[in-house]
C-alpha cells in the first residue's frame, strides 16, 4: 500500500514562520514551581516553548487546533477509508469494523547497511489467491488478527527449508489487529535471501501449519509492503494434506501489478512437467482451479497452464532453480523448495507480456 507522511506530523515537527527578533521580546515565560510553562498574552505553549499565537503551520492534511496539529477528517477518511481511525500514537489506521479499508501499517526506520527492516501484512492464502485472481479488490481482503493466535517468522530461507524444526529464527514478530507485521534490525543471511513463515504463537496450539514466503532483499533498502499467505490448518487439510506433509512450494507467477498471469507453464531444468511431473524427479506439478476459493475442488488435474490466480503447486520441491515459460513474456529464474511438513511460497516476477 502507499506511505504516507503521516510520521512526520508529530508534535516536535510543526513549522513555525520565523520570527523576528523584536516579536521574540513579546514572549513573556513564567515556570510555576510544578514545571508548567505559562505564556504571556497573544502567545501559547508548544513542546515548552512560547511562540506568537497564530503562527502554527501544519502539513497537508492537518489543521492547527490550539498550540496542536491535528488530522483533518476528510483526511483521515481518504487515507484510512470508511471503516478505520486514524491512530496518532502508532501512526496507522484503525478499522472499526466493515469492508473497504485502507491501511496503513506502521513503517520502517531508516536501514543500516546489511541490517534491514520487513514490513507487510498477513492474509489467509486463499485471501490472497483471490486478490491475484483479480476476483477480490484489496481493500476487501480479510487480514489475520492478533486473535489468530499467529507469529511471523523470519528464517535464513536454506535453513528453513533444509530443517525447519531445529532452524532458529533470524527475527519472531506479532501480527497486529490489522494485520500488520514489522521485524526491525534483520541481518541479510549470506544466501541474500529470506524465508517469511506464519506459524502458531504457541506450541501446543495447531491452529496453522508451518507456510513460509520468500523475499529477496537488498542491502541498504527495506522490504515493506510484502503480503504473507498463511494457511490453517482446516484449510490444508481440505487442500489435502498430503500438500503439507510432502513439503510443497506454491508457485506464484506475478505481473508488474501484483496479479496472477494465466497460461503460464513451470519449468524445471529448462523442461515443462509430462504426466503431471518433472522428468527424472519425484517432483508432482499441480495446478490451482481458476476459482482459488474454492476448498474441495482447489486443484484442477486436467490445466497444464495456470489459471488466472497464476499459483501451481511442486510437491516435493528440491531445493533447486526453477523458473517457467509463456510466449511473449520474460519470467525470472530463481532458487525454490520446500520439505516436509511445509508449504513454501514463491514468487516468480513475470514482465514482457
Amino acid at each position: 500500500m502507499a506511505g504516507s507522511s503521516w510520521g512526520r506530523m508529530t508534535g516536535f515537527h510543526f513549522v513555525f514562520v520565523v520570527l523576528t527578533l523584536f516579536l521574540s521580546s513579546l514572549l513573556v515565560v513564567t515556570v510555576s514551581g510544578c514545571g508548567t510553562v505559562e505564556c504571556g498574552p497573544g502567545t501559547v505553549e508548544v513542546d515548552g516553548v512560547c511562540q506568537v499565537a497564530g503562527t502554527l503551520v501544519c502539513e497537508v492534511g492537518f489543521k492547527p487546533l490550539g498550540n496542536k496539529c491535528v488530522p483533518e477528517p476528510d483526511w483521515v477518511k481518504h487515507k484510512c477509508g470508511e471503516n478505520a481511525e486514524y491512530d496518532p500514537l502508532t501512526d496507522t489506521c484503525k478499522g472499526t469494523g466493515g469492508g473497504n479499508q485502507t491501511v496503513e501499517c506502521k513503517k520502517c526506520p531508516t536501514p543500516s547497511g546489511s541490517s534491514i527492516c520487513l514490513q507487510g501484512r498477513v492474509f489467509p492464502a486463499t485471501e490472497l489467491m483471490a486478490y491475484w485472481a483479480g476476483d477480490k479488490a484489496y481493500e476487501d481482503l480479510t487480514p489475520l488478527t492478533s486473535k489468530d493466535n499467529a507469529v511471523v517468522k523470519i528464517y535464513d530461507p536454506i535453513n528453513f527449508v533444509s530443517n525447519p524444526a531445529a532452524s532458529k529464527p533470524l527475527a519472531e514478530v506479532g501480527i497486529d489487529d490489522n494485520g500488520c507485521f514489522i521485524a526491525e534490525d534483520v541481518t541479510i543471511p549470506f544466501s541474500t535471501l529470506f524465508a517469511i513463515a506464519v506459524d502458531d504463537k504457541s506450541a501446543s496450539d495447531d491452529s496453522w501449519v508451518l507456510a513460509g514466503m520468500g523475499e529477496t532483499p537488498t542491502a541498504d533498502k527495506n522490504s515493506e509492503d510484502i503480503n504473507v499467505p498463511a494457511v490453517s490448518t482446516k484449510l490444508s487439510g481440505e487442500w489435502g494434506n498430503s500438500l503439507t506433509a510432502d513439503g510443497s512450494m506454491l508457485v506464484i507467477f506475478r505481473d508488474v501489478n501484483g496479479k496472477g498471469v494465466e497460461g503460464v507453464v513451470p519449468t524445471f531444468d529448462g523442461k515443462p512437467p509430462v504426466g503431471g511431473k518433472f522428468e527424472g524427479t519425484d517432483m508432482e506439478v499441480l495446478f490451482f482451479a481458476a476459482d482459488p476459493t474454492q476448498t474441495t475442488a482447489i486443484i484442477d488435474k486436467t490445466a497444464t497452464k495456470t489459471t488466472k490466480s497464476g499459483v501451481v503447486a511442486v510437491k516435493k520441491a528440491e531445493v533447486k532453480a526453477f523458473t517457467g515459460e509463456k510466449a511473449g513474456c520474460t519470467i525470472e529464474t530463481g532458487l525454490g523448495g520446500s520439505t516436509p511438513g511445509v508449504l513454501f511460497f514463491r514468487v516468480y516476477d513475470v514482465t514482457g507480456c
